[in-house]
């Protein structure tokens, strides 16, 4: 500091210039401005930010451009979006599309004899029951009994065949032969002689073939199913169109004697 009289330096405590005596005026203590560089707002991290944002979002679009481009390859290699009205394609894929068919046709045949192989038990069992029924009905009289022909047997529930009994030589036959029906369906026939068959049908079609060498050795019976009862194929047919022959028969033996009730009732209705 110095005095404004004369210029001589003073002390920063002095009043009076020790050189000329002058008055030192008093300073006002001044509060320190602070520097602009100490107060400032830092924009840095804002515009840090920004540029992340926009780095991300390129990155992104580059992403998804890149998918759609592998789409559209994948698309135009994909034999389904060619035309399937050109003839290359079609003569292309035709073998494979019949192999396809084939395949499934096979597979419907396959679930279908699989199927019916586990059936066949099943089934025996509903026809055992049915067989034991009308025998035990026969014992107990509740069908009428009728003769066809010397040899030839019927039991019938009305109209309704429930089984016929056919001895051997008949037909020229050596085997004895029992059938029986249900609502006029063969579902069993049972030929004895020195061996013995048994047969099984469903709606008339043989599924099973129960063969005994000895026919009183039931338990030495052997069984052949669906395909493999086809090896008896001679004798089902045969008692097939025999059983034919007597329902013919016995179809019109009844329209006679229906016929010849008509008549004697309206005989009886002119009496009175």
């Amino acid at each position: 500091m110095k005095c404004t009289n004369c210029g001589k330096e003073l002390a920063p405590t002095a009043k009076f210039c020790n050189q000329c005596g002058t008055r030192v005026p008093e300073m006002e203590e001044q509060v320190p401005e602070t520097p602009k560089s100490e107060v400032k707002i830092d924009k840095a991290p804002a515009n840090k930010n920004k540029s992340l944002f926009l780095v991300i979002g390129i990155f992104f679009v580059a992403i998804l451009i890149g998918l759609f481009i592998k789409g559209m390859g994948s698309l135009s290699k994909n034999p389904s979006s060619k035309n399937t009205q050109d003839p290359a394609y079609e003569a292309e894929h035709e073998n494979t599309e019949e192999d396809y068919e084939n395949t499934e046709e096979q597979n419907e045949d396959a679930v279908t004899d699989s199927t019916m192989e586990g059936n066949v038990e099943e089934e025996v069992l509903i026809i055992r029951e049915k067989y034991n029924k009308i025998v035990d009905e026969i014992e107990k009289n509740v069908y009428t009994k009728h003769i066809l022909e010397p040899g030839v047997t019927v039991y019938a529930k009305g109209t309704e065949i429930k089984a016929m009994e056919i001895e051997k030589n008949v037909n020229m036959e050596s085997y004895d032969r029992f059938y029986y029906f249900d609502q006029g369906e063969l579902f069993f026939a049972y030929w004895e002689d020195a061996d013995s068959h048994r047969m099984y049908f469903k709606e008339e079609n043989l599924i099973r073939w129960r063969y005994c060498k000895e026919a009183g050795k039931t338990g030495q019976a052997v069984n052949y199913d669906l395909e493999d009862a086809q090896q008896i194929g001679d004798k089902a047919e045969f008692a097939k169109a025999e059983i034919s022959d007597y329902k013919t028969l016995w179809n019109r033996m009844n329209s006679g004697i229906l016929s010849m009730k008509m008549h004697m009732k309206s005989k009886k209705n002119l009496l009175f």
